[in-house]
């Protein structure tokens, strides 16, 4: 699966969203749609990589010996597999968290009445350097909210995997 999938996400990437994002408002109006799917695009692949990386790493020792007790396919992958993957999804999600941030702007630079995208526009454009940061300072902020989101989840979901 890897080998099919690892070469439509890479190729996925070599798209700028920057240019993207104008053609999904024409496709699906100014609304949420456009960005929301911007956000997904922007968060779906830095997941899927560190998700392929982490079901390829599953102990192939319990992975036979899972297969020789007549486990099945479903089996092997929900007890073995995705346990074992998910430190791996999880350092995904928290890459994610941070771009997710970054694709609400861009979506709201492309085409939104308010957010803090429309914000930074507004205030670039009167020249207000100083409410320009504010508004960065805002975006970091919320990045590093969605950041400890995500790694308070993961030591309450991922108990057997706790750093000492």
């Amino acid at each position: 699966m890897k080998t099919a999938l690892y070469p439509l996400l890479i190729l996925s990437q070599n798209v700028p969203t920057i240019a993207l994002a104008p053609l999904l408002m024409i496709w699906f109006g100014f609304g949420m749609l456009p960005k929301v799917i911007v956000i997904t695009l922007v968060c779906f692949f830095p997941v899927a990589v560190a998700a392929l990386d982490g079901l390829a790493r599953t102990d192939r020792t319990m992975m036979n010996y899972m297969q020789m007790t007549g486990a099945t396919s479903w089996q092997i992958f929900s007890k073995l597999e995705l346990p074992h993957a998910l430190p791996s999804i999880f350092s995904g999600l928290r890459i994610a968290a941070t771009y997710s941030v970054m694709g609400a702007v861009i979506g709201e630079w492309i085409g939104s009445d308010r957010g803090i995208g429309y914000y930074m526009l507004l205030q670039k454009s009167g020249y207000r350097t100083d409410r320009v940061f504010v508004a960065i300072l805002v975006i970091v902020l919320l990045s590093l909210l969605m950041v400890a989101l995500i790694t308070w989840l993961e030591k309450k979901l991922i108990r057997w995997n706790q750093k000492a």
